[in-house]
């Protein structure tokens, strides 16, 4: 009777969600969809995805690296797999939902139009496109804003509705996020410090505001706190993602900090260019007018205040992570990294948005809407583009690989029965090939730098062309053999050159760059 109960319960809430909502909805996600169509329809997957496109992940895969609970959504829903055609719709069904459920959390007016173009606008951002080059994070990435929507409505409503009970839930979701992507921080204090921006701004005194969200901050500082006590028993003390910055770090990386919160809306990045940046930089500054507008003059200083601690929210992850050390730091500015920023800077246009939705009327109203659909627009253009080249580059890197291959074969020597060691040098992107660069761009290891398959795990990828996996590890130049090393040293040549296959007893070596090779001569000589 219990569960009969339940289910009727369940059933009139169904009935009773406002219609709007649910055409919202369906709206916004056929236009999501249609926007990253290409990308669906064909199959593509970055450099760590092959081992999961193969096989499958563990649900507790991702706790080596700080991430204990990121693979938790992929194992409940597809038993662990990368599935072609269902990932695309089960994440952007969640990645729609997230933002509907946004709206609702900073009170944008609710109509169909309203929060079907709020969904849009936000989904489509090009910082999106990042997940998509990671298939097997694709799912959980995207599907952490409904998570850190749906914690903060149930942290307020405990409050507001007096059910205190609703904290354990909330928290619950809150180290959910944590657990599979620490990045969250960043959104989870936009989209707090913007609930108190529109609260200030609709006429509640500036300290009211900003108490009222007390008690969400202190579950996320809690669930921050579990976090913290779940990594010490799940992860290696060593993994980057786990080390928070240093004291004496500190008065450094603020100042770090604060120019990058401001140089993010004028940065390029790939399918990012800078008329792009800087239509969506005076699309947040007419939000702010919006806003002002509607509070008065009085409240400009406060007003201002909160802006400058939603800018500074953006970029939480990076003030408090220490990527001194890191590799990828010496390739990629860790102050405009995409992924992150798809937890920040697209919730700051998300914000811009919904100032206007809320605070502009009559023809400034209808200019502003116009305005949101035009960079809608373009942004999915820019999605459109990038798909495009994915898709040559993606075909490009997978036929140089079948050609090396073929090449591997016909060497003197090769037995496909046999098993060998692999030792790819340097590793090319192909789809930069097909970009074309404008001034300025910080580089995006993600949106365009780096290859399709990997050089850390390269002999997955030549796996994948035999009945049996013939390569059964990696190995490194010095462990290559006198005569092996003097090929590396005097007559390897990138390919597709003649030198560019040599068999050294068990270990293959294939030499893809020149920046690689001289790498691999360097680690020979010291």
């Amino acid at each position: 009777m219990r569960y009969l109960e339940i289910e009727a319960k369940i059933a009139g809430m169904a009935k009773n969600l406002d219609r709007r909502y649910i055409r919202a909805f369906w709206i916004a996600f056929a236009l999501v969809n249609l926007a990253f169509l290409f990308y669906t329809v064909n199959f593509m997957f970055g450099d760590h995805d092959w081992n999961y496109v193969r096989g499958a992940s563990a649900w507790n895969e991702g706790a080596f690296e700080g991430r204990p609970l990121h693979f938790v959504l992929q194992a409940v829903l597809f038993d662990g797999q990368v599935l072609p055609f269902l990932n695309s719709l089960f994440s952007f069904a969640a990645l729609v939902l997230g933002y509907i459920l946004l709206a609702r959390y900073w009170q944008v007016p609710l109509t169909t139009f309203n929060y079907a173009l709020f969904a849009v606008f936000a989904a489509v951002l090009p910082y999106t496109l990042v997940w998509l080059y990671y298939a097997k994070d694709m799912l959980i990435n995207l599907s952490l804003p409904l998570v850190c929507v749906a914690s903060l409505l149930a942290a307020s409503a405990a409050v507001s509705s007096k059910r205190p009970w609703l904290h354990v839930p909330a928290m619950a979701l809150m180290l959910f996020a944590f657990a599979s992507y620490a990045a969250v921080i960043n959104f989870y204090a936009v989209c707090l410090l913007g609930s108190a921006f529109f609260a200030y701004a609709a006429g509640k005194p500036f300290w009211t505001a900003v108490r009222e969200k007390t008690l969400p901050a202190l579950d996320i500082l809690a669930a921050l706190v579990l976090y913290k006590g779940m990594l010490a028993f799940s992860v290696l003390t060593s993994s980057y993602n786990t080390r928070i910055i240093s004291w004496d770090y500190l008065p450094q990386k603020l100042l770090e900090t604060c120019s990058a919160m401001f140089m993010q809306f004028v940065t390029p990045l790939p399918f990012m260019e800078y008329k792009y940046k800087l239509l969506l930089l005076a699309f947040c500054l007419l939000g702010l007018a919006a806003a002002v507008c509607r509070g008065g003059i009085k409240k400009i200083p406060g007003l201002l205040l909160l802006a400058l601690g939603l800018l500074f929210a953006s970029k939480l992850a990076f003030f408090v992570a220490d990527e001194r050390g890191q590799i990828l730091a010496e390739l990629e500015n860790l102050a405009f990294v995409p992924r992150l920023d798809f937890y920040g800077l697209a919730g700051i246009y998300a914000f811009a948005l919904a100032c206007l939705l809320r605070f502009s009327s009559g023809k400034f109203r209808k200019a502003a809407v116009a305005f949101a659909v035009i960079i809608a627009f373009m942004s999915g253009v820019r999605d459109m583009y990038a798909q495009k080249v994915w898709k040559l580059g993606f075909d490009a890197e997978m036929k140089a690989h079948e050609r090396i291959a073929a090449r591997l074969e016909r060497f003197p020597g090769f037995d496909a029965r046999r098993k060998y060691r692999l030792l790819q040098i340097g590793s090319f992107s192909l789809r930069r090939n097909y970009y074309r660069r404008t001034a300025g761009e910080e580089i995006s290891l993600d949106l365009l730098e780096t290859s399709f398959t990997p050089e850390f795990m390269s002999r997955i990828v030549y796996n994948f062309y035999y009945p049996e996996d013939v390569f059964y590890d990696n190995a490194v130049p010095g462990e290559l053999s006198k005569a092996g090393q003097d090929f590396v040293r005097n007559r390897a040549k990138p390919w597709p050159s003649a030198d560019a296959v040599y068999i050294d007893g068990d270990i293959v070596v294939i030499v893809l760059t020149e920046e690689g090779l001289e790498k691999a001569r360097s680690l020979l000589y010291f």
